[in-house]
C-alpha cells in the first residue's frame, strides 16, 4: 500500500494521500487520452530542458526569454490536448485528484477540496497542476503495472487467467 507523500509546493506542505477504487479507476479512464502526451511528450523532455539550461541568476535576460518560449513550445502538445478536453472532464479530474490532497496549516491538515470547493484560495494555477501531477502518477502506478502485466502475458504467447489460481 502506497504511504501518503508529503510535497512542498508554493511554499506550502501538502500530503498527497490516495483516492478510493472508484475515483481512482475513473480518473484514470478520463486522463487517459492525455497520459502518454503529459508523461512521454512533454514532461520528459521538459525535464530534460530544465536540467540543460544554465541557473536563473546565470542566464541574461534574452537567455531567459528563449528558455521559457522554449518550454511553452515543448508543453504545446499538451496544452492542445487540455484545450480540446471537455471541461466537465477536465473539473472531475482536478476535483477528484484534488480531494485526497491536504495541507498543513499550523499543526493539522486541512482538506484542499471539500464538497468540491477549493478551501484554500491562496493556491495557484501551478500549484493545483503540480498536486494534480502527483495524484496522477501515484494513482496511475497500479493501472500501469496491471496493464505491463497483461503485456507480458500477450507477449508470452498466454492469456490473462491461463496460469492456475494460486488462490486454491
Amino acid at each position: 500500500m502506497l504511504e501518503p507523500l508529503d510535497v512542498t509546493v508554493g511554499g506550502h506542505l501538502y500530503k498527497v494521500g490516495r483516492l478510493d477504487l472508484f475515483d481512482s479507476l475513473n480518473v484514470s479512464r478520463l486522463a487517459a487520452p492525455i497520459l502518454p502526451i503529459l508523461f512521454h511528450e512533454v514532461l520528459s523532455k521538459v525535464a530534460l530542458e530544465v536540467m540543460n539550461s544554465p541557473d536563473a541568476d546565470k542566464a541574461s535576460p534574452e537567455e531567459r526569454i528563449e528558455a521559457i518560449g522554449k518550454l511553452i513550445y515543448l508543453s504545446a502538445p499538451i496544452l492542445k490536448a487540455l484545450a480540446d478536453m471537455p471541461e466537465a472532464n477536465f473539473r472531475k479530474i482536478v476535483r477528484t485528484c484534488l480531494s485526497c490532497v491536504e495541507r498543513k496549516t499550523d499543526r493539522v491538515w486541512a482538506r484542499v477540496m471539500a464538497d468540491g470547493n477549493l478551501m484554500f484560495q491562496d493556491m495557484t494555477q501551478q500549484d493545483c497542476m503540480t498536486l494534480v501531477i502527483h495524484v496522477l502518477s501515484r494513482e496511475l502506478r497500479p493501472t500501469i503495472a496491471a496493464l505491463g502485466l497483461f503485456g507480458g502475458a500477450a507477449a508470452n504467447g498466454k492469456t490473462a487467467g491461463s496460469e492456475p489460481s494460486r488462490m486454491a
